[in-house]
């Protein structure tokens, strides 16, 4: 077991980092300079928050093993949406370094979004990871975990909304638009919470038809990715 736990961290500390600086150099690029101070702030805070992850998620062997090593089951519908996911969150920031970092299209943002832009930040992290360390089916795919014994959770966040990594996922984009100081960028941000709002109506089919007791907790919890609203 322990080397399975050391295997599975290091594929998945791997595709962190690698994601972490494909992102980041596709934001300098597009900016066309490196003194680009709210790139630099993003990139400064998202380390931070990577390394936190790492830490609270390094004990939980089923939960990196799905992240990293999902089962069978897949959707076919989650491969399209699973692109256009990345397209759109690539979008965000090639967007942002263009408008922000060179071109300077739409002026600069009022001062106080870029604050509301790390409060999104951390508040999306914070969700996020909340679900992650209350729920070990937290996967990167939607499938039936079947040859895991899937259960119903609803323990934390889970027992507020369904669906709480959905919401995090809903705020980053807004988050890194603002925090970018980027008006265009909003534009595949929404796009990525109408993608978010779309997978999370598909997965509750399925999640209904497939997955014991989940009918009954759709009864008890009533919303889905925004409490008192959806």
């Amino acid at each position: 077991m322990k080397k399975d736990l050391i295997r599975v961290r290091r594929i998945m500390l791997t595709r962190l980092v690698g994601g972490f600086f494909l992102v980041f150099s596709l934001l300098f690029l597009c900016a066309g300079r490196i003194d680009y101070w709210q790139g630099w702030g993003l990139v400064l805070v998202s380390a931070a928050l990577l390394a936190r992850t790492c830490f609270l998620i390094k004990d939980k062997y089923t939960l990196l093993q799905e992240r990293v090593e999902p089962g069978s089951g897949m959707k076919w519908w989650d491969k399209i949406f699973l692109l256009l996911f990345i397209l759109s969150f690539l979008s965000v920031i090639a967007l942002a370094g263009l408008e922000s970092g060179r071109f300077h299209r739409t002026g600069a943002l009022p001062g106080l979004i870029y604050p509301l832009g790390y409060l999104l930040l951390f508040l999306s992290h914070y969700v996020t990871i909340s679900a992650m360390c209350a729920n070990d089916y937290f996967s990167s795919i939607v499938r039936i975990q079947k040859d895991r014994d899937h259960k119903v959770i609803q323990e934390g966040l889970y027992g507020i909304i369904r669906h709480p990594g959905y919401s995090g996922g809903i705020l980053l984009g807004f988050a890194v638009a603002f925090m970018l100081g980027s008006r265009y960028a909003l534009i595949p941000a929404s796009t990525m919470a109408l993608l978010l709002i779309v997978r999370t109506y598909l997965e509750e089919i399925t999640l209904e038809k497939n997955l014991p007791g989940y009918t009954e907790y759709t009864k008890k919890v009533k919303y889905r990715i925004v409490p008192g609203l959806w």
